[in-house]
């Protein structure tokens, strides 16, 4: 058995409730096991016996643990309601779907919509290409490495100041390919090409191989997008295709804004 200890490992600010801080450590054990014993969870998180019954006592009592005869599991029902309640967190707008599927339809290619939750650009719906090699792993909930993605690099050029400042402050960047930006100055400056063209470009700066074009979808009034779409594809295929791609792109951000206005 193996248990995940880079939680416990992390050094943690002077105001966290350390007890509140063990528990998520438990579940995060829970989570990444069959079943984990006491002395198990003893011994990997450097707690105390006693500590970690009364910790599993009081997460068993709340509904996010569960004994069985192996030790202890996440309690089905818990996790399966916070899921189901962060899935429809996520829930992208109709009129958003359908302008994704057409996307999709249109250039053959994968286009997905992502929102902005804090500073983080956070994928809300997925269609994928009908061509045979097209870019997949792509998925609801996906989020992190904004300042690598289209879709990222979109919904951050419009972020006030402020809230840009923060994001740099406490992200890490990190070399994804050879070709991502990790500069904070660097990065500011497309942010700045981002925010004046309208629209950004990934260059296998996520991933290798892949390509990405986004639009920020802005309504009546707001100074930040509420919405992201984006159409991603292989390499091999970026060149040739990019400017009628984004000239779709653009077509469906208008119409979406349009229809916006109306309602």
């Amino acid at each position: 058995m193996s248990v995940d200890t880079k939680a416990s490992q992390k050094s943690a600010p002077n105001d966290v409730i350390q007890s509140a801080a063990r528990a998520l450590e438990i579940i995060d054990c829970l989570a990444s096991n069959d079943a984990v014993t006491a002395r198990e969870l003893s011994a990997k998180l450097g707690l105390r016996l006693p500590t970690v019954y009364h910790l599993l006592n009081t997460l068993t009592h709340a509904g996010y643990a569960e004994k069985v005869s192996t030790g202890y599991v996440l309690s089905g029902d818990k996790v399966s309601s916070l899921y189901a309640s962060f899935i429809r967190s996520l829930r992208a707008e109709p009129a958003v779907v359908s302008a994704i599927q057409r996307l999709a339809a249109i250039t053959r290619e994968t286009a997905y919509a992502a929102r902005l939750v804090g500073e983080s650009a956070v994928i809300v719906s997925v269609v994928e290409g009908g061509q045979a090699v097209r870019v997949g792993n792509l998925h609801p909930g996906l989020r992190g490495n904004e300042y690598a993605r289209a879709a990222g690099k979109v919904l951050l050029a419009f972020l006030p100041e402020e809230r840009l400042d923060s994001y740099l402050l406490h992200t890490s960047m990190t070399m994804l390919t050879p070709h991502t930006i990790i500069d904070p100055i660097g990065l500011r400056e497309e942010l700045l090409t981002v925010r004046e063209n309208g629209y950004a470009v990934d260059r296998e700066g996520f991933a290798e191989g892949v390509c990405c074009l986004s639009v920020p979808i802005m309504r009546k009034g707001a100074t930040v997008p509420s919405t992201a779409i984006s159409v991603t594809m292989p390499s091999h295929r970026f060149d040739e295709a990019w400017t009628t791609h984004l000239r779709s792109l653009q077509k469906i951000r208008r119409e979406l804004e349009s229809a916006a206005e109306r309602t």
